[in-house]
């Protein structure tokens, strides 16, 4: 761990910087063209393509200020078989929580605290597989992807690329920019099977949470607050945190948002 003056420092450019995005993002998803662009590609009301894409562009002018390599925030794309086997070991415990939130109303109390013990439950048993380190057999994934492509039935190609964008974003602002300076100061003093982890893993995500609390657009006066999306994705943001601490790489908590995304 570093000095006071550090983790205050860095945790006041995590504020700063997240807050940036938020008035970005808002300010883009209230624009008239920014909306215009959703509905010629055929996304639809409730896409943000334009605000999603400014997320991502702050993330990485954000990581560029700091002046280190893309590589410090996980952003690699060289280690994939090994990412692969992490998506194959945490899917279904993913898609578990999926089924969650296609099941209950995750806008209640009583479906957010649900969808909560099923993404803590969730977290257990990644964490146990990861450390076992034994694959799941393939037939047991395969068998679980017409339940996966049913909950995305509905969506055009236009949209599912557009989930991917939304996933990319998150995670590389949340566990890749946000995740990664938060650790560079609280360090990693401690060991959840065998996976090294700090402060910077549930303070990001409580940020994650912040981001999907406040709803409210203060340029179109739309909106509100959602706490209890706040709460499950808290847990949520703590599962992504948990692989991108195992892996050192966003490409396994990308693919996996995805997966609950669509």
């Amino acid at each position: 761990m570093r000095s006071k003056t550090g983790i205050l420092a860095v945790s006041g450019e995590c504020i700063v910087v997240f807050l940036a995005a938020v008035l970005i993002f808002k300010g883009l998803q209230a624009a008239p063209f920014s909306q215009g662009i959703n509905l010629a590609l055929g996304l639809g009301a409730g896409t943000y393509l334009i605000p999603y894409l400014a997320l991502l562009a702050t993330a990485l002018v954000a990581m560029a200020l700091t002046r280190q390599g893309l590589r410090v925030f996980g952003i690699v794309f060289n280690a994939i078989t090994t990412d692969g086997k992490i998506i194959a070991l945490a899917f279904l415990p993913f898609l578990a929580v999926k089924a969650a939130l296609f099941l209950v109303d995750w806008k209640n109390l009583p479906g957010a605290l649900l969808v909560s013990l099923v993404e803590v439950l969730a977290l257990a048993a990644i964490a146990w597989l990861l450390n076992r380190s034994a694959l799941p057999p393939p037939a047991g994934m395969l068998a679980a992807v017409p339940l996966l492509l049913a909950g995305g039935a509905g969506d055009a190609a236009a949209r599912a690329v557009y989930m991917v964008l939304v996933a990319v974003a998150e995670e590389v602002f949340f566990r890749g920019y946000v995740q990664t300076r938060l650790n560079q100061q609280f360090g990693s003093p401690w060991r959840f099977f065998g996976v090294s982890w700090g402060l910077g893993l549930p303070l990001s995500a409580l940020f994650f949470a912040c981001w999907h609390i406040f709803q409210y657009n203060p340029f179109s006066g739309a909106g509100g607050w959602m706490w209890t999306w706040g709460l499950w994705t808290f847990f949520f943001g703590l599962l992504l945190g948990f692989l991108r601490e195992k892996s050192g790489r966003l490409l396994a908590p990308a693919g996996l948002h995805w997966v609950v995304n669509i």
